[in-house]
């Protein structure tokens, strides 16, 4: 390939010879064997071949909270054996009091609560 025929695919940049289109025209232009028209129906074409990233976050919340409570069953198991007399309502709600107690906030999270979080109830939120 010749520099001649390089003309062809890359214009020089030292002339005048620039100019800007308009994308949003159909106008077609002269220099040009297809139209805008064209040219978007095939990008349609192209982003519809596409697949959608999907998000997996709900596959792996799944996957870990059937292991917490596979966890807790087991927990509840072993207690099972030194205290027969205990049923596993009793062990789920002993564990989220104490999670609840362990991770209370009680200082304010802004200056604009003047409150301390140590009057309010336990709760998740």
């Amino acid at each position: 390939m010749s520099e001649s025929d390089l003309g062809d695919y890359f214009p020089s940049s030292s002339g005048s010879e620039t100019s800007e289109y308009d994308i949003t025209s159909d106008e077609e232009d002269s220099d040009c064997d297809y139209s805008l028209k064209d040219a978007r129906r095939w990008v349609q074409l192209d982003t519809k071949n596409l697949q959608k990233r999907r998000r997996q976050k709900g596959y792996y919340i799944t996957i870990f909270r059937h292991l917490l409570d596979m966890a807790i069953w087991n927990a509840f198991i072993l207690r099972k054996k030194k205290l027969p007399n205990i049923d596993n309502y009793d062990i789920r709600m002993n564990l989220v009091e104490r999670i609840l107690e362990k991770f209370h906030v009680t200082t304010p999270r802004s200056a604009k609560r003047q409150k301390l979080q140590n009057d309010c109830p336990l709760r998740l939120t």
